[in-house]
């Protein structure tokens, strides 16, 4: 404060404008609270798109019936809700970035010089595309709800489909350096997504002091690029195509094991018959190859789906609880399944970029060794180990006990005595147990080179105190 120097003296500021309109409708209808009919809707409106796109219209209709309300099914009085549902209806979202429309320019420079000094310049980013507009989500659903025993046990399970079209992707056409700016993108992506959902829910008194409850969720999950833009890769390689294939479906070469001493001759060369490898002089312990072409050599088009995709197709929940008492034990688990993520650099490559390495590094392949873990040790990596392969794959699936609590709350008497309406305490843990076959990296981080901190294992003690 008070300075008059310029090197005190900073200041900044941004300023943007949006807008968005939108009319939302909802009819609700219910018949003797067994026919069950929700309409809904809207209509929306958004300044990223042009003028004739920038509407759509969304509509969605829920039906449902109680048949544990109707006549026949009075007599079952284990019965408290048996419930058939449905439901269609379209979403909207948001793709991209703003005015993609119009044709957009960018400022840098000095980018040429005119006399002693540098001029800035003005160059146009991409094309502009007007007919860009909102990716649309049709959803379908269909579920039954079962409640037993005055709903102590809960079930629920869904088959849910989604067709997702209009998304906007980025075309993989080369276009000559002449022609100076990008391509636009396009809204012409299509994928669908299809699974199960379930739900169980217990709560349940054994005897008058003791209560046990369980919630568990389950889902199954599978999505398919129907239609996405393909490359010259995909083209020239049917394995590398992504076209009828899952988002985050993971390419690359197939590990065959190792190079070993026999696979040469006496000059350090491979014999014949063996395909060759494009990085460098190959060694024995080196990681070998699929030559899935059999053409001899190998390159991308030797390509293949080396795993399960990157995101988890199964997700799961289970939450116990037990109450005796006044002492409570809830605990929460989850986890996931059929999902694989590709390790490299500092996390599985060991003195990478001058970093040290893992215990689990030093299983590296020796004439004495060769089923290692690991290709043969380097002082750094070498090109021919570090390319993505089935190799570098690992099963991330794991279950993680993610919260134990065990608290204790204090009898009436105790808190009228201090003018207390109710007192618990409690220890509590975040993290405590994690079962897996992952090694050395914590499975829900999903940053893959290796060098991003674990979550933490908490353990903490309160009290609550209500006055």
């Amino acid at each position: 404060m008070g300075s008059s120097s310029n090197k005190d003296i900073s200041n900044g500021g941004t300023s943007s404008d949006a807008k968005q309109v939108g009319i939302v409708y909802r009819l609700n209808y219910d018949y003797l609270s067994k026919y069950l009919l929700e309409v809904t809707g809207r209509y929306d409106g958004h300044y990223y798109f042009a003028p004739e796109k920038r509407f759509g219209f969304f509509p969605a209709f829920s039906v449902g019936w109680r048949v544990s309300e109707e006549k026949f099914m009075k007599n079952a009085a284990w019965l408290s809700n048996l419930k058939l549902k449905a439901s269609y209806g379209e979403v909207g979202a948001l793709a991209g970035g703003p005015y993609q429309y119009l044709s957009l320019y960018s400022v840098w420079g000095p980018g040429y010089a005119f006399g002693s000094s540098g001029v800035s310049v003005a160059g146009e980013n991409a094309e502009p595309n007007k007919n860009i507009t909102w990716e649309r989500a049709k959803k379908t659903n269909i579920g039954i709800e079962l409640g037993v025993d005055n709903n102590r046990i809960r079930i629920e399970t869904n088959y849910f489909y989604e067709k997702r079209s209009n998304m906007l992707v980025s075309p993989t056409i080369i276009v000559p350096l002449e022609y100076g700016i990008g391509l636009s993108q396009v809204n012409s992506g299509i994928m669908q997504n299809k699974g199960i959902d379930f739900l169980y829910e217990l709560d349940y008194p054994i005897t008058k002091d003791l209560n046990i409850g369980l919630t568990g969720t389950f889902t199954f999950a599978k999505n398919k690029l129907l239609q996405i833009y393909e490359s010259d890769v995909t083209y020239n390689n049917p394995e590398r195509r992504r076209t009828d294939r899952p988002l985050g479906t993971q390419f690359g070469y197939k590990s065959i094991g190792y190079f070993q001493v026999d696979d040469f001759d006496s000059n350090g060369n491979l014999k014949p018959g063996i395909a060759v490898q494009q990085w460098g002089r190959v060694y024995p312990g080196d990681i070998r190859y699929q030559d899935t072409n059999m053409d001899g050599i190998i390159n991308s088009l030797d390509e293949v789906v080396i795993g399960n995709p990157s995101m988890p197709q199964i997700i799961y929940g289970i939450s116990p609880r037990i109450n005796y008492k006044d002492i409570t034990l809830d605990l929460f688990f989850q986890g996931t399944g059929l999902v694989d993520t590709y390790f490299f650099r500092e996390a599985v490559w060991p003195f990478w970029n001058g970093m040290s390495a893992y215990k689990s590094n030093f299983d590296y392949w020796t004439p004495e060794n060769i089923h290692a873990k690991n290709p043969r040790m380097t002082p750094s990596p070498v090109a021919n180990n570090t390319q993505m392969s089935s190799h570098w794959i690992q099963d991330v699936s794991y279950l993680r006990l993610k919260n134990a609590t065990i608290s204790y709350t204090l009898p009436s008497k105790i808190c009228n005595l201090a003018n207390l309406s109710n007192v618990i305490i409690y220890i509590s843990g975040t993290n405590l147990l994690t079962f897996t076959k992952l090694k050395n990296m914590d499975p829900e981080i999903e940053y893959n080179r290796g060098n991003t901190y674990p979550q933490q294992k908490v353990i903490s003690l309160g009290i609550n105190v209500t006055f």
